[in-house]
């Protein structure tokens, strides 16, 4: 009866342990982001500021300066629907020389 009840729980553990894995790697997606710019002090801040509203959450960050403008490296996470808010609202940014993520 004990083995039985064991066994009934290991199954149903190994059933629900595979669906709850998949809703917490959709809740939170990985992104590394590249972001190229023109060179703009006040850049840093208004981007974080754009993940922060985006729902993202920043890992880690990194700036690069080339001749004429700025590179920053972005590593967030977070909803696969945050990371499409991001990308809408950074396509829309007419001062931003491009992206990729």
């Amino acid at each position: 009866m004990l083995s039985g009840a064991a066994t009934a729980t290991i199954l149903i553990i190994l059933w629900i342990f595979p669906t709850l894995e998949g809703w917490i790697e959709k809740a939170r997606e990985t992104r590394i982001y590249e972001v190229v710019c023109p060179i703009d002090p006040d850049r840093p801040e208004k981007l974080a500021a754009l993940f922060r509203e985006c729902g993202l959450r920043v890992v880690y960050h990194k700036q690069a300066k080339r001749s004429d403008h700025m590179i920053f490296t972005w590593d967030a996470y977070g909803s696969a629907r945050n990371h499409d808010d991001l990308v809408k609202a950074l396509s829309r940014d007419p001062d931003l020389r491009g992206f990729r993520f």
